[in-house]
């Protein structure tokens, strides 16, 4: 339960550990446990969709969009984070604020398929992809998607044989863009806005925890 509190609010481990009636370094202790034991089961849950759901996602996307081989939507988040020791410069993003950039996947039934953390505030989301093992994969065609499938990213990315941009759907733009955010801060995604105490290793944030309880589509209506 500490360990959901500290992710859930921006306290310190020290305002954490006098509510719960224990000392900081247990806090801590607890929190960096916890925090590689979600890294683990990771892979459990966050998994690259298989042919079927790819196909089960083109259609939902063809049906609300008339656009043809989505297979998921791309996006990145900024988690902020207390200033680094090291290359503090890297870490500020647009908005002049230290943080991590994160990439995610998402398909329609907003079930994360693919995530990259760790890139530093600064580097744009096309940046971030280039960097990314995922478009390494894409890329070098590693049978990760058949020739006419694409993933769906907004202005901010490059446009590939793999992505299509949201500029491209006209009115479509609004209800595609939102279901990366959508995925975002559904529960218990809130927790991931918050910001994290930074270390080298606090690079995974419980992503696999909304895979784990979620089940869910989103409506065809905008």
């Amino acid at each position: 339960m500490m360990v959901v509190w500290v992710l859930a609010n921006p306290d310190t481990f020290r305002s954490v550990a006098l509510q719960f009636g224990t000392r900081p370094g247990t806090v801590h202790y607890h929190y960096l446990y916890i925090l590689e034991v979600l890294v683990e089961l990771a892979p459990r849950f966050i998994t690259w969709p298989t042919a079927a759901e790819r196909q089960e996602t083109k259609n939902y996307f063809e049906e609300l969009t008339g656009f043809p081989g989505i297979i998921g939507c791309i996006e990145g988040t900024h988690h902020h984070i207390t200033a680094p020791r090291y290359d503090k410069i890297r870490y500020i993003n647009r908005h002049d604020r230290y943080s991590v950039n994160t990439q995610v996947l998402c398909d329609h039934r907003l079930l994360i398929r693919d995530i990259f953390t760790g890139s530093v505030g600064c580097k744009p989301d096309a940046e971030v992809l280039r960097d990314s093992p995922l478009c390494a994969q894409l890329v070098e065609g590693h049978g990760v998607i058949d020739f006419d499938e694409h993933i769906l990213g907004d202005g901010g990315y490059f446009l590939a044989t793999f992505v299509s941009m949201t500029l491209l759907l006209g009115t479509s733009y609004l209800p595609i863009c939102f279901i990366i955010e959508l995925s975002f801060f559904s529960a218990p995604h809130s927790f991931s806005k918050q910001r994290p105490p930074y270390t080298r290793t606090n690079k995974l944030q419980p992503y696999s925890l909304p895979n784990s309880q979620l089940d869910r589509k989103l409506p065809l209506s905008s």
